[in-house]
């Protein structure tokens, strides 16, 4: 044990990573763990500790033989990139370059093509949105299905705050002064393929059925245009107009 400690000792930027030197780390070219970290500090300067170290936790890419506590973790993070912790368990990025790795990504983009696409759905139609509406708002954009759904459960970009409903990850949700529309699920519906989506519009949504509410939508939705003159919203697969 006492050799391996002294050659492994003899890598560049060598750091042990907790006091019974059980975990270190040294620079490489390519560092699965600090590319990931990467992208969060790319797409947000400050991330909660806790659900950051749980997101690396279960991407596939990294190994599940090894097993290290969120205290190795934070070392890890101070080793590797210009951070601090606050006081509210948050780690707040000051660059996101890595000090331990040089990887720079697809194209000189550390975010891959197909996540760029699916953050920017969210920026223009979210911030909250539930699997129906990404997955027909992904495949508008080229991405697959299959390729939706890898991301969605392993990338560290998105978080999924519900059953079937996804966020970006560390993004700070201001849902108080957006509107709320009804709609009256006994009236006229159309189809999907007939209206399109409206950026940047959003509601909270009341379900009425002949003018009886029955309930309102948990999170707000993205609505679209029907026929080119009304805003609607989708419920059971169709679009009703919005009041």
């Amino acid at each position: 044990k006492e050799t391996v400690k002294k050659i492994i000792q003899t890598r560049p930027l060598f750091q042990w990573l907790d006091n019974k030197e059980n975990y270190f780390t040294y620079y490489s070219n390519r560092n699965r763990l600090s590319n990931l970290i990467a992208k969060t500090a790319v797409s947000s300067k400050t991330a909660n500790i806790g659900n950051l170290f749980k997101n690396i936790k279960k991407n596939y890419r990294i190994n599940k033989n090894i097993s290290f506590t969120k205290d190795v973790f934070i070392s890890f993070c101070k080793a590797c990139f210009d951070c601090e912790i606050d006081d509210k368990n948050n780690i707040n990025f000051k660059s996101s370059k890595s000090k331990l790795s040089d990887f720079k990504g697809y194209g000189g983009n550390i975010i891959a093509p197909n996540e760029s696409k699916i953050m920017k759905l969210f920026n223009d139609y979210g911030p909250i949105l539930d699997w129906s509406d990404l997955k027909e708002l992904s495949l508008k954009a080229g991405v697959s299905e299959a390729s939706l759904t890898m991301i969605m459960q392993f990338s560290i970009l998105f978080q999924r705050i519900d059953k079937a409903t996804y966020t970006l990850s560390n993004s700070k949700l201001d849902l108080k002064n957006i509107k709320t529309y009804k709609i009256d699920i006994s009236k006229e519906s159309y189809s999907l393929n007939d209206c399109e989506y409206l950026p940047n519009k959003i509601a909270y949504i009341e379900v009425n059925d002949y003018g009886e509410y029955k309930f309102t939508m948990n999170y707000p939705r993205p609505l679209r245009s029907v026929e080119n003159k009304y805003q609607g919203v989708v419920y059971k697969n169709r679009v009703f107009i919005v009041m």
